[in-house]
């Protein structure tokens, strides 16, 4: 009987060390997803800001810039879950505040969705001076978020 419980005990122990194992594997993909997710959010946002200083506006390459924009900024809160912050023990950027007080996280981000899908209804109409004024309400969007859940650079 007695050997009996030790395997028991060795098959959970096995069971869930391995588990960590794979928990620490998964939330290094996790990271290294969601970096290069707002990395392509970056990118967009400054590929769109370029259309400016062009000659004239390219109103399909603003339409698929902003869409894209929209589409990662809805997406964003679920990059982040439990598991994938300072605690994983992988670099990121990411402060464990976004999961002790995801509530105002949330909040912070449905700013960014919300600006983003103003400026994607904007893009249709070519309008430039209301998608540059636009334009500025997403910088000030991903700048909250910043400011409140992420490491600063070096």
């Amino acid at each position: 009987m007695r050997s009996r419980n030790s395997l028991a005990l060795a098959a959970v122990a096995s069971l869930v060390l391995g588990g960590t194992a794979l928990a620490a594997i998964d939330a290094s993909q996790v990271i290294t997803t969601r970096q290069e997710k707002l990395k392509t959010l970056g990118k967009t946002f400054k590929a769109f800001r370029e259309e400016f200083a062009k000659p004239s506006l390219d109103r399909a390459a603003l339409t698929s810039e902003t869409q894209t924009m929209e589409q990662l900024a809805a997406a964003l809160p679920s990059w982040f879950p439990a598991g994938s912050g300072p605690e994983a023990g992988v670099k990121t950027a990411a402060k464990a505040e976004i999961w002790s007080n995801a509530g105002h996280f949330t909040e912070v981000s449905q700013g960014l969705i919300t600006q983003t899908h103003k400026l994607a209804q904007l893009a249709a109409t070519g309008d430039a001076d209301s998608l540059k004024a636009q334009a500025k309400e997403v910088g000030a969007a991903c700048g909250a978020c910043h400011k409140e859940f992420k490491v600063k650079d070096d």
